[in-house]
């Protein structure tokens, strides 16, 4: 029974994808909880003015969001310049296996958009929803004695 062609490249792809994305999240929610470990006191304001904790998750959710979503995009665009740069040379020279002389081959670059759109959305995404399911119910509120 034939299925289809099936690259061996999908787990090629998907490990290193799934290692990038780790990384990606390590550092994002390392980011935002520095962050609002420093904003300890601004969300203890905003509880106490009414803020809702729903209100206080997407303030941390879209902060993770918006951070790892740069840097997904950010981290696209500075490694397609290099890796088309790396690629054309490798696979631009050939050989006539008849001749042994050397030809130019004609270079198709086929850049993985789905596993980058893939790393693009499902970050950011993943990174917001831990974020926001980090906040937890209230925080403490710390009074100064005059």
């Amino acid at each position: 029974i034939e299925r289809g062609y099936r690259s061996p490249m999908f787990i090629v792809f998907a490990v290193a994808i799934a290692a990038v994305m780790l990384l990606l999240l390590v550092v994002v929610l390392t980011s935002t909880a520095l962050n609002l470990a420093e904003q300890q006191v601004d969300q203890a304001t905003f509880a106490a003015l009414g803020a809702t904790r729903g209100t206080r998750r997407v303030m941390a959710g879209a902060q993770a969001f918006t951070l790892a979503f740069v840097g997904a995009v950010l981290g696209c665009a500075v490694g397609l310049v290099p890796g088309i740069g790396i690629t054309y040379p490798l696979a631009s020279d050939s050989y006539d296996p008849l001749t042994g002389n050397q030809v130019a081959a004609h270079v198709t670059t086929v850049i993985p958009w789905p596993w980058l759109a893939v790393m693009v959305v499902g970050a950011p995404t993943v990174a917001g929803l831990l974020a926001a399911a980090a906040i937890r119910r209230a925080p403490q509120i710390t009074r100064r004695a005059t």
